[in-house]
């Protein structure tokens, strides 16, 4: 399977992961090993962790005494640091400096989750970002994460449904280069059964699982590469993926260079070649130069 991007070539990867479908990809990097899915999921985890927190039992009650003081205190402060490391992950993905986050999140750290909204909308006026909220992306999709974040905590650990279609609409707000591929990993567990804690389980076992294995290349494993990767190299069937206008010819590239491009992933094919394109885009103008007829 070929692709002009490797963005399309992540989809891919993901859905056969979840299918058990053996395959390969001639990549040195893993989707979810990617800066922004593994931020993603850091925050993920940091906020199902905020979730195991507020869901402690509290004061001198009995639930707290059959714990024990000690033990209670421990999977507390637990809890907290996830839930700071899975905050800077969810700034990092808004574009907030390393500098802004942690003099935040050190005031944040010792208030109770309930506060932290009431503190930064406070922080915003003192600082003198109010107005910098209205027109910079990045610093209102980073208030509205720290604004949602207990709420999301509250339902991560009764409804991940829920929860995912918050970080959608969320994750909409985010700097384009990196809302698409969150999107991209967000849709991914989406798709996956079982609470938030199954869920994430699965995709680190998934990791796991390709660093220890090697590839093993037999006759039913799926070779995913890119355009560019595919020189040289030749299959009995090869599906090109994404042949709509925009991608092939992709629009940072040189017409000709495209077209080349284009004419060697068609060539790699011995026996059975198949096109496919999204059906709302526009069919490539490279098909109709070839005398194919979109279906």
């Amino acid at each position: 399977m070929l692709s002009r991007t490797n963005r399309l070539l992540d989809v891919l990867e993901i859905a056969l992961q979840q299918e058990g479908i053996p395959y390969f990809r001639d990549s040195d990097d893993d989707f979810w090993s990617l800066k922004e899915p593994r931020a993603l999921l850091t925050m993920l985890t940091g906020i199902m962790e905020g979730g195991k927190a507020l869901a402690l039992p509290v004061g001198n009650g009995r639930g707290r005494n059959l714990l024990g003081q000690t033990a209670l205190e421990r999977r507390l402060a637990h809890s907290r640091t996830q839930l700071l490391a899975g905050c800077r992950a969810g700034l990092y993905l808004c574009g907030w400096k390393a500098s802004v986050t942690e003099g935040l999140l050190k005031q944040l750290e010792p208030l109770p989750l309930s506060e932290w909204k009431a503190f930064v909308e406070g922080w915003i006026k003192e600082t003198g970002r109010e107005d910098v909220k209205k027109k910079t992306r990045k610093l209102s999709s980073g208030v509205h994460f720290l604004e949602y974040l207990p709420g999301w905590c509250t339902v991560s650990l009764q409804d991940p449904v829920l929860l995912i279609e918050g970080l959608r609409r969320w994750n909409a707000g985010l700097l384009p280069s990196v809302s698409e591929t969150c999107a991209i990993a967000l849709g991914s567990i989406a798709r996956l059964r079982g609470t938030l804690s199954q869920r994430l389980q699965f995709i680190d076992r998934l990791a796991q699982k390709k660093q220890e294995s090697a590839p093993v290349l037999g006759p039913e494993t799926v070779y995913l590469t890119t355009m560019h990767g595919s020189k040289g190299l030749e299959w009995e069937k090869v599906w090109i993926l994404g042949v709509e206008d925009g991608v092939v010819p992709h629009l940072d590239g040189e017409l000709e260079e495209e077209r080349r491009l284009f004419y060697v992933a068609m060539t790699r094919a011995r026996r059975r070649l198949v096109l496919s394109a999204v059906r709302e885009g526009n069919p490539s103008p490279f098909l109709a130069e070839c005398g194919i007829e979109a279906e």
